[in-house]
């Protein structure tokens, strides 16, 4: 985490879902996207899908191979900036539940 977040920040809410979750999400929003030739940000689109194979960037790799990258995180968190909150949230159930104590704005 970068040290001027950390220093600001009171509360941080880690979507933690289970990596067949996420990929499946991941996969289906890429296929659909590029299916549908949906414009993203930027004027940027899905790349053809078979650059999967090619691209080592490509975001359903990069999720793969990033999935465990946050092991440890709250072990890390409590060391580096005690004052701080964390959620983890790691199914839909938790989050909608955590989400639906939320204070209502006014």
């Amino acid at each position: 985490m970068r040290p001027l977040i950390l220093e600001r920040a009171e509360l941080i809410v880690w979507l933690d879902l289970p990596t067949p979750v996420v990929m499946r999400q991941v996969v289906g929003r890429t296929v659909r996207r590029r299916r549908r030739r949906e414009v993203l940000w930027n004027g940027n689109q899905e790349p053809p899908l078979r650059t999967f194979f090619t691209d080592d960037d490509h975001i359903v790799r990069w999720a793969w191979s990033t999935r465990n990258s946050l092991r440890g995180l709250d072990e890390r968190l409590a060391a580096e900036a005690p004052h701080l909150v964390v959620v983890r949230l790691r199914t839909r159930a938790q989050t909608e539940d955590w989400v639906q104590r939320l204070p209502r704005a006014v």
